[in-house]
């Protein structure tokens, strides 16, 4: 009798200590499983933040760069601040003579291009044949006042509007493709006069 109670005991206590080990293990497996997340969500968190920084570099160069051609010529060439008119904006300068801006006129429905150049912008000019009859002359004022004359021509089949003037030895001008015969084209001249605008200052 004494014997199987001595047993008895000591399966008791052998049972005992193996479910202590076994909870201990358990534990140290749970610290574990825990510590590695931490690690994994703190180097995600080193990477984004990495990702974040580059991305705010990358952003800022490239807003340098643009600010930088905004005034390539020795004065600024700004188009309207409009994202419902102006859209798309795309400047490139090819040589350090030239300057081209590249855009989408929403008024108008229809890609445009910008050039200033010291010499005549010939590309634009000589393909084109132009309706005498549909001339028209916009008048642009410079910061400090000085007036700009602004000739708008229309190609003869109304598939082209280009704007022309002169500035500081440059010639500048914008070409619209106008795909509706019945498109308001004024918003093309009137870019124009905001680009006067904004000289000397």
């Amino acid at each position: 009798m004494k014997k199987r109670i001595l047993l008895l005991l000591f399966l008791l206590s052998y049972n005992l200590v193996a479910c202590s080990s076994e909870k201990t293990n358990l534990n140290s497996s749970s610290d574990f499983i825990i510590e590695n997340k931490s690690d994994v969500a703190e180097s995600i968190e080193q990477s984004t933040s990495q990702d974040l920084l580059e991305i705010e570099q990358e952003t800022a160069n490239k807003t340098e760069d643009t600010k930088n051609l905004f005034c390539a010529l020795g004065f600024p060439v700004l188009l309207p601040e409009n994202p419902n008119w102006i859209k798309n904006v795309e400047y490139n300068q090819p040589n350090e003579n030239r300057l081209e801006i590249h855009y989408y006129d929403d008024i108008l429905g229809g890609d445009c291009v910008m050039l200033a150049d010291k010499q005549i912008i010939s590309d634009l000019l000589t393909t084109t044949t132009f309706d005498e009859s549909a001339e028209e002359t916009w008048t642009g004022k410079t910061a400090s006042g000085q007036i700009i004359y602004v000739k708008v021509q229309h190609s003869i089949d109304d598939k082209i509007v280009i704007a022309t003037w002169e500035y500081n030895h440059y010639k500048f001008a914008i070409q619209a493709n106008i795909l509706n015969d019945m498109t308001d084209t004024n918003s093309i001249p009137k870019v124009a006069c905001y680009i006067i605008g904004n000289f000397e200052t």
